[in-house]
């Protein structure tokens, strides 16, 4: 099974997004984006919402791809 959580931080970082950023960008506490971070599992609705943030698509992140 994939790990969203690990994907959605890998992208952020590889985007050079600070924690503090994208859940500025996504409405919720840091502390809550780091607790999403460790999790593997999530509701399609964070997952759409995560990559909408990062400027990607659902598929994107279950994939752990970055677009250029």
């Amino acid at each position: 099974m994939q790990h969203i959580g690990k994907n959605i931080k890998a992208i952020r970082e590889k985007q050079g997004s600070s924690l503090e950023d994208l859940a500025r960008r996504l409405k919720i506490r840091k502390k809550t984006l780091a607790t999403i971070e460790q999790m593997s599992n999530h509701t399609e609705v964070a997952i759409k919402r995560t990559a909408e943030a990062l400027g990607l698509t659902v598929d994107d992140i279950i994939n752990c791809k970055q677009r250029s």
